[in-house]
C-alpha cells in the first residue's frame, strides 16, 4: 500500500480511538455517579476444611447481591444486612475484581477512589487484596 494512505488510515484510527476513550470516561462517570460516591461491599470467605472438620456452622450466608445474613449467637437468630454489593463465598478473585474495575479505571481518569479492608484475622482481606500467587488466583491489587 501506499505510505500516505497507510498514514491516512492510522491517522483516523487514532481520532476513532480518542473519542471512544472519551465516551468510555463518560460512561464510567455516569457509573459512578448512579452508584455514589461511598460503596460499601461485603465478601464472605467459604468454611475452610479446618473449620468444617471442627463441626463449625456458617455464620454469614449471602441471601442476594445486596444481603447478607449474620446468626446472632446471644439471641440465637439470624439478622439481615444491606450492602451495595455482596460477594458470597462461590464468587472467585476474577469476579470481585469484575466488580471493582471500574472504579480502579476511573483513577486512571483521574478521580480519587479507595477500596479498604476491614475484618477480623483470617478473614480474607490480603486474599481479596493481594491473592494468592501460588494458585493463579490474583488478588484486586495485582
Amino acid at each position: 500500500k501506499d505510505p500516505q494512505i497507510i498514514a491516512e488510515e492510522v491517522r483516523l484510527m487514532a481520532k476513532k480511538m480518542s473519542a471512544q476513550k472519551s465516551h468510555n470516561a463518560q460512561l464510567l462517570t455516569r457509573i459512578l455517579k448512579l452508584q455514589g460516591n461511598i460503596q460499601v461491599c461485603c465478601r464472605i470467605r467459604p468454611m475452610s476444611m479446618d473449620e468444617s472438620q471442627k463441626g463449625l456452622h456458617e455464620v454469614a450466608q449471602s441471601l442476594s447481591e445486596t444481603e447478607v445474613g449474620c446468626f446472632d449467637e446471644r439471641t440465637r437468630s439470624w439478622k439481615s444486612y444491606a450492602f451495595d454489593k455482596v460477594w458470597g463465598p462461590e464468587t472467585g478473585q476474577q469476579g470481585v475484581f469484575q466488580d471493582v474495575e471500574p472504579m480502579a479505571l476511573s483513577v486512571i481518569d483521574g478521580y480519587n477512589a479507595c477500596i479498604f479492608a476491614y475484618g477480623q484475622t483470617g478473614s480474607g482481606k490480603t486474599y481479596t487484596m493481594e491473592g494468592s500467587k501460588s494458585n493463579g488466583q490474583y488478588g484486586i491489587s495485582q
